[in-house]
């Protein structure tokens, strides 16, 4: 069938190809959107360490997480009360403009406090900067929940995820 270009008719050939095209484009956006399935990334994943410590990774940053963060007195299991202050370094990287976020989440994930660890030094290019925070929580006894101190990335950009995760108990 020759197309009349004039009329802006396509071939039946060019109707089947778009009909096909039509039809396995939601089923590929359902697939792209499900969880564990990212548009962008590098093949990084999470790694929980024998004592419960966990480093979402997403972009598989080859830098080992002790070199970016820190934490004192704190190590899984540890019993928190509030308030509850949080002292530690982190990599000049994982700040921005002079804080990150630290949350406290329950087991379900929700929220129970989120604060900003702010930098206790400021003009340092490299390495490491002490920060402190203050925890106010209100949680029952022996609640078991999770301290995540998140490498700050307001932009999203592609490529800067990283969360430190302790698992904790709250008093």
């Amino acid at each position: 069938m020759e197309r009349n270009a004039g009329a802006g008719m396509l071939s039946s050939s060019e109707n089947s190809m778009i009909a096909r095209f039509l039809l396995l484009l939601p089923i590929c956006l359902l697939t792209a959107c499900q969880p564990g399935n990212s548009a962008g990334g590098n093949g990084g994943g999470t790694t929980t360490n024998a004592n419960g410590v966990t480093d979402y990774n997403p972009d598989a940053d080859p830098r080992p997480l002790g070199s970016l963060i820190q934490v004192d007195g704190i190590g899984p299991g540890a019993r928190l009360v509030s308030p509850f202050n949080l002292t530690g370094k982190a990599d000049v990287s994982w700040y921005f403009e002079g804080d990150f976020p630290v949350k406290l989440v329950d087991t379900s994930g929700n929220v129970l406090a989120q604060v900003p660890a702010k930098m206790q030094e400021y003009g340092i290019e490299r390495g490491f900067v002490p920060f402190k925070a203050a925890l106010l929580f209100i949680a029952g006894p022996e609640q078991p929940a999770r301290l995540q101190f998140i490498l700050d990335n307001p932009s999203a950009t592609e490529g800067i995820h990283r969360t430190l995760e302790i698992p904790v108990i709250l008093q």
